[in-house]
């Protein structure tokens, strides 16, 4: 936002930032100050420290349609234009995005329909999302109303309208009220989509390469003899660098959590199945695994609702 020399004034500067925490009803925010401490010169962040706010705070972003109700949204950050977004599902059963930018002069969430023109969202079933930092591309995949998955994807931050890709025409369907998954794997800058089938409950895998003479979608089946995922349930996947493997997790016919996951070293191109939970509770049917990975502890994680309706976790150290 600066507009000469004169625009870094400390007392313009001061000014400027005050009056953005005075738009905020619960007092200073640490963005605010962030903002006032680097442009003042301070890079030690000692101005406002005592008046900063530790706790939650709480805004609804501008320029939204009503939710679909029963659905859940989904998120991720874009660096190079330092901005967070949320996608969700609307009423109109179309892909609606809120988009939130760091910049001074950015802080208002603006608000786009980057499915609109495209198939809407199939009844019940939630988006997906992931960021590829070698095109600087954000993507949204969801399962639309022809049981296909679809994707949504612009370019951050050159591009200000969203594209749309069909990465799985002519394999099987997915399967009613689910919802897909999706990853990204840095060593072979690919991106990766996993949904269950229609009727057989086989996860399917969709990715796509950006090596040259690659740039389409394939098609692979992780859980080709392996047990079958649950009726009521979606997969949840997570990336592991340490060990640069792929995983995916899901509920199967048991009600125990399974896992089936991908090395990419040679002699190991194929996904494997493991059993995290035997022993442990089940899984309340109507819910869905979550999963993370930490980087100080090398550790993965999965957590899940049991039918004792407690939040039950799953870990393995690397």
């Amino acid at each position: 936002m600066d507009t000469g020399p004169g625009d870094r004034h400390p007392l313009i500067t001061l000014i400027k930032y005050l009056l953005e925490i005075m738009r905020r009803p619960h007092g200073p925010t640490y963005r605010a100050w962030a903002y006032l401490s680097r442009d003042m010169g301070d890079s030690t962040g000692i101005i406002g420290k005592e008046s900063i706010s530790m706790a939650w705070e709480h805004k609804v972003p501008e320029g939204q349609t009503d939710v679909m109700p029963g659905t859940t949204p989904t998120s991720w950050y874009t660096p190079p234009d330092n901005a967070q977004h949320i996608a969700y599902v609307g009423k109109d059963n179309k892909i609606h995005e809120c988009s939130f930018k760091f910049a001074p002069e950015g802080h208002d969430w603006e608000h786009t329909v980057p499915s609109d023109g495209h198939p809407v969202t199939e009844i019940g079933t939630n988006s997906t999302s992931w960021y590829t930092p070698p095109d600087n591309a954000q993507h949204i995949a969801y399962i639309g109303n022809d049981q296909q998955i679809h994707e949504c994807f612009k370019f951050a931050p050159e591009s200000h309208h969203w594209e749309h890709t069909w990465p799985s025409p002519g394999h099987p369907k997915a399967r009613l009220i689910t919802s897909p998954t999706s990853w990204y794997t840095p060593p072979d800058r690919a991106q990766h989509i996993a949904y269950i089938e229609d009727g057989l409950g086989v996860i399917n895998e969709l990715f796509f390469n950006f090596a040259p003479g690659e740039y389409h979608w394939e098609h692979t089946l992780p859980l080709d003899g392996h047990a079958k995922a649950v009726t009521w349930t979606s997969p949840t996947s997570w990336y592991t660098p340490s060990d640069n493997v792929q995983h995916i997790a899901y509920v199967g016919g048991d009600s125990q959590i399974h896992e089936i996951f991908f090395r990419f070293t040679p002699g190991g191109f194929h996904w494997e199945p493991s059993l995290p939970s035997p022993g442990h509770p089940k899984v309340e049917p109507g819910t869905r695994p979550t999963s993370w990975y930490t980087k100080p502890d090398n550790t993965q994680h999965i957590a899940y609702v049991g039918q004792d309706n407690k939040i039950h976790e799953l870990f393995y150290q690397l």
